[in-house]
């Protein structure tokens, strides 16, 4: 008497699961693209760079705040002078500056 889901023989089990996954089932298992990484908090330096890559000219400092435009904006960009300019505030600055992620991680590998 054969029970569901029980096999006679190893073969009769390779056969089905080859039927079910296909014989080269562990062949084929397709390469996971890398997410893109975090953005990190970084020193206000590093920043400075990436957005005078991006055309950002330097306009003043008032205290510990330095002040940057572009041509076509009509919103300056604000830099902290910070050690650490938190995550939350360098997203703010990427949406002010019309930025991508992808520009960037691209713009922080030339600058770092």
């Amino acid at each position: 008497m054969r029970i569901p889901g029980h096999f006679h023989s190893a073969a009769q089990k390779n056969e089905r699961q080859e039927l079910h996954y296909g014989s080269d089932s562990l062949l084929r298992q397709e390469p996971v693209p890398d997410p893109m990484p975090r953005i990190t908090s970084l020193h206000w330096k590093v920043l400075e760079c990436i957005f005078l890559k991006d055309a950002f000219v330097f306009d003043h400092q008032e205290g510990s705040h330095r002040r940057y435009v572009k041509e076509g904006l009509k919103r300056p960009l604000i830099i902290p002078v910070y050690k650490d300019v938190d995550v939350d505030i360098i997203r703010g600055l990427m949406r002010t500056a019309g930025m991508s992620r992808e520009r960037f991680f691209q713009l922080l590998a030339e600058c770092k």
